[in-house]
């Protein structure tokens, strides 16, 4: 995996490992953190999704989220740390979710990718979560001079920056997400699809199903050998 991974912000985690045939069981109340779903994969990922790809994928990672979600918000350093603790193993998808009730999900959307056009989407995505309370309650103005902010410390085309968020340049691309995000049965964020099975429970039960599968990936490529 690139070094952008590592740009992420990582936070200790706590997780205990149960893994029953794919499906995770957890004592708590019973729930079950894999549902099933015939979901078409292409709307999951597309050619032009934001992907940080594990050389030696055993997890393939999905999220829908929104900038302006502060449960979104909670989960950026998780699956950063998830992701720098599994770096050739755990992928992950970044796909956009807007909700309608926020001020500033689209244009936190098309500041991240108008900062992708210039090759810094993962740089821009962690400095918005980051920076989120500082942003979130401004007025569109002030929100959007915070974007441009963040763009001048990544050493963004400033002019460039600008055109495409006064042009929406990529806010097709962002519907489009949404549309996908519909389409695989997402109501809300953050929305988690685990190797394409729609994900539902904590962010600790998450970490666990995650962890499962990868090390229980990895005892079967040991024995394979």
């Amino acid at each position: 995996m690139t070094g952008e991974t590592k740009a992420l912000i990582g936070i200790s985690l706590v997780t205990f490992l149960i893994f029953i045939g794919g499906i995770v069981m957890l004592n708590r109340k019973n729930t079950v953190v894999l549902e099933p779903q015939n979901i078409d994969p292409t709307v999951l990922i597309r050619e032009d999704s934001h992907l940080l790809q594990a050389e030696d994928e055993r997890v393939m990672l999905v999220e829908f989220a929104d900038f302006q979600c502060s449960f979104c918000a909670s989960a950026h350093p998780i699956i950063s740390q998830l992701l720098l603790t599994y770096p050739d193993k755990l992928s992950f998808v970044a796909r956009h979710f807007p909700l309608s009730q926020y001020q500033h999900s689209m244009l936190s959307a098309e500041a991240a990718e108008a900062a992708g056009d210039q090759g810094k989407f993962w740089e821009m995505y962690d400095l918005i979560y980051t920076h989120q309370a500082d942003w979130e309650s401004a007025s569109n103005d002030e929100a959007r001079a915070i974007f441009v902010s963040f763009a001048e410390q990544l050493e963004l085309n400033l002019e460039q920056f600008n055109t495409a968020l006064d042009n929406h340049t990529f806010r097709d691309k962002v519907l489009r997400d949404a549309a996908d995000g519909n389409a695989a049965g997402v109501t809300g964020t953050p929305a988690f699809f685990v190797d394409g099975v729609r994900f539902t429970g904590s962010l600790q039960n998450l970490v666990t199903l995650i962890e499962a599968r990868i090390n229980t990936t990895e005892e079967v490529v040991e024995n394979e050998n």
